[in-house]
């Protein structure tokens, strides 16, 4: 999986020189969420804004609950995939100008967003659920409890 990962950044940052001329920025860090970066360097490129959805992400034994705060953003704006330990929450929170009058200021960022989370071993992608309420995500990860077994060394 890292190599089709860093095809997809060094496909990023062949696009970035073609259309500023220039190299692309260092890297943001040292090897570590690279969902993140390849979403950071897309959006430098403005293909993806630089908007992240907050999220929660609280675990049990049984299972991983992840809530995403999307205000604003309609049910058929949202996907939630798995991509092998990733939860990949994808999305557009869409322009709404007010009915009576033209907007003065607006600090709701709007256009599409990607925000990733790092499922634990054992997480049952077949069985994850979904829920939009009240401009809140909510994603449920059912987790296998991951059992050590002991092997005999000859």
């Amino acid at each position: 999986m890292t190599n089709g990962i860093d095809q997809t950044i060094e496909r990023v940052e062949d696009l970035y020189r073609a259309v500023t001329g220039r190299e692309p920025p260092p890297q943001a860090g040292s090897g570590g969420d690279v969902a993140a970066e390849v979403s950071l360097r897309m959006g430098l490129l403005g293909l993806w804004p630089t908007w992240t959805p907050a999220v929660c992400v609280a675990g049990g034994q049984s299972e991983v609950v992840v809530r995403a705060d999307l205000p604003g953003v309609d049910r058929q704006d949202v996907s939630a995939q798995v991509h092998g330990d990733l939860l990949v929450l994808s999305g557009e929170r869409r322009v709404r100008p007010p009915e009576s009058a033209a907007p003065v200021l607006r600090e709701v960022p709007t256009g599409p967003f990607l925000r990733t989370v790092r499922l634990p071993d054992g997480a049952r992608s077949a069985a994850v659920t979904a829920r939009l309420s009240d401009g809140v995500l909510e994603v449920r990860v059912p987790v296998e409890p991951i059992t050590a077994s002991s092997i005999d060394v000859a």
